[in-house]
């Protein structure tokens, strides 16, 4: 498979836009340019028939996280995958034809590092993008590989995302609803912890704390989870922390993922793939432009809050014109109900994301795509799907028959 890759004489990475996308972009460029091949790198939202003659004229493509439907269409691209395949053709490098279950088990970050060998620890920032935690089969291989080679370290500790940049009230708010809604709720919860936020007229965050600071937050963060019946091990487990070097030493990769998914997301995945390179200005760069992510995320929250539809069996988010088709699928996740549906306008088409905790999304997709006509696809709790924006009504009387079955 290896070979196949440096047959190429002058490619172009075609990747997703999320960090799976981006990571694995970022460990097939420098093994090529390791083997003196120089990529050129495009960047998509995702691949449909809406958008598919943008790459067609492209000579020497190699396409990584997208592109398993068409390969019978993309002949001469070799395309890099883990998203489950509805066609066999030679030139799709699948997960699930390595009998890897690419859901759970590997993403296609670690499924470019299974066909070079290169960059272990960026595979693992990829598979938590794609929330496939906690690390099973092939994601556990590259776990124990990169622990003995001290690329990474771990320990048990809030996973919170910004302990390391954010100021204490703004992290709570990455997690809790209510919190992002309302900071000044957040500041509260603090202020009753009798936990101070400011050393003059700067924030503290999380990593300013003294241990028994520590102990008394993370103690009142369990229990509004607890109450709020969320899961505990999504806030406190064991956190993984890569090797950075320079100003921010190690970095939580959780929280890597999180800055990486966002740069991509606003159109920058060229900041995320330096900064998986080690570029620290990338980093502070990357952390910057995820505050801009942030502030969306709360206006689209706000939004939610007072235009979800709730029906029988399912929740419907129009976020038409109001909610950017690059988050919708966050936000649809953030609502936290049973089976959700997001909608999003692109530019000549809309973005479906659908969330379930109860039906297994994958296979409801495939369900819709055959009675349809759509194409879209996911993994057992979240995928998505495109469709012309005169067929909504119709989608949502199929997948209502399909619920109440």
């Amino acid at each position: 498979m290896k070979e196949l890759l440096l047959n190429f004489k002058n490619p172009t990475i075609i990747h997703h836009y999320d960090t799976d996308g981006i990571s694995s972009a970022t460990i097939l460029y420098d093994f090529l340019i390791s083997n003196g091949i120089e990529p050129k790198l495009l960047c998509m939202k995702g691949l449909n028939r809406f958008n598919i003659d943008q790459i067609k004229d492209i000579n020497e493509k190699i396409l990584v996280d997208l592109g398993t439907h068409y390969a019978n269409v993309l002949k001469d691209a070799i395309i890099i995958d883990h998203h489950k395949p509805s066609v066999n053709a030679s030139n799709l490098i699948n997960a699930h034809y390595l009998n890897f279950d690419g859901s759970i088990e590997i993403s296609s970050s670690g499924l470019v590092h299974f066909i070079t060998g290169n960059k272990p620890e960026i595979g693992l920032v990829g598979a938590v993008g794609d929330r496939q935690w906690p690390f099973i089969g092939y994601n556990k291989r590259l776990l124990e590989k990169v622990l003995l080679e001290k690329k990474i370290y771990s320990k048990t500790d809030l996973t919170l995302y910004g302990k390391f940049n954010r100021p204490l009230f703004s992290m709570l708010s990455y997690f809790f609803r209510d919190f992002l809604l309302d900071y000044r709720q957040a500041i509260k919860f603090l202020e009753d912890l009798e936990i101070k936020q400011k050393d003059g007229e700067r924030w503290r965050s999380y990593s300013d704390l003294n241990p028994e600071e520590k102990e008394i937050l993370i103690k009142a963060i369990i229990e509004k989870a607890y109450f709020m019946d969320m899961d505990i091990q999504d806030i406190y487990n064991e956190i993984y922390y890569l090797n950075y070097g320079g100003l921010y030493n190690y970095i939580d990769i959780e929280e890597l993922s999180t800055i990486i998914n966002s740069v991509g997301r606003q159109g920058k995945s060229n900041v995320g793939i330096d900064i998986l390179k080690g570029n620290e200005k990338a980093l502070v760069q990357g952390i910057e432009i995820s505050k801009i992510q942030q502030r969306k995320l709360v206006n689209a929250l706000r939004y939610a809050e007072e235009n979800l539809l709730e029906f029988d069996k399912f929740n419907v988010l129009d976020g038409r014109n109001v909610i950017d088709s690059s988050i919708i699928g966050i936000v649809t996740s953030m609502i936290n109900k049973s089976t959700t549906i997001g909608i999003a306008k692109e530019e000549n088409y809309l973005k479906i994301s659908i969330r379930s905790n109860t039906y297994d999304v994958s296979e409801l997709i495939s369900k819709i795509v055959k009675e349809m006509d759509a194409e879209g696809g996911g993994h057992t709790r979240a995928g998505g799907l495109v469709i012309e924006e005169d067929r909504l009504e119709k989608f949502l009387d199929i997948i209502k028959k399909l619920l109440e079955k």
